[in-house]
């Protein structure tokens, strides 16, 4: 009985560790071209900021919002870090947005491992065959929350 069970558990292991898809951005797969990937921020409602955009990193922005910042690193066409910045007045705001963000991405990848040092600065850091994604709140001086992917599988 006892093998049985343990080659149940195993079989359940090997389905659930099977090849995972790339990491998503809102939905947006981290493995189509940085060109194509701007193309669908910009349709829904970002714009680039030319002061901090150059050849590597290509900087987004909401037009109507000063407390929010999109990062690209790319090479050759093709994504290597995004890092999303939300900057907040208040540190209810950004607990808040962090417990929904936490939410939002334990429904796609399963429990983080997490690592905190109280309520105002915890991290949530999921890894995968694909790539790395960690949220970060920093409720210090000016509360932040940051999303960070990172498709650098040979760096990490």
């Amino acid at each position: 009985m006892k093998k049985l069970l343990f080659a149940g558990a195993a079989l359940l292991m090997l389905c659930a560790c099977g090849e995972r898809e790339y990491m998503a951005y809102e939905g947006l797969p981290l493995d189509m071209p940085t060109s194509q990937f701007v193309d669908s921020l910009k349709a829904r409602g970002l714009v680039i900021d030319t002061a901090n955009t150059d050849g590597v990193v290509i900087s987004l922005v909401k037009p109507d919002s000063k407390a929010y910042n999109l990062s690209i690193q790319n090479n050759n066409d093709t994504i290597l870090v995004i890092q999303e910045t939300f900057s907040a007045t208040t540190n209810d705001s950004t607990r808040q947005l962090w417990q929904q963000k936490r939410d939002q991405y334990a429904e796609l990848y399963g429990m983080p491992d997490y690592k905190s040092k109280g309520e105002d600065r915890k991290e949530a850091v999921w890894k995968g065959d694909k790539g790395q994604l960690v949220i970060s709140l920093a409720n210090t001086y000016t509360p932040t929350l940051t999303v960070y992917f990172d498709t650098r599988l040979e760096e990490r």
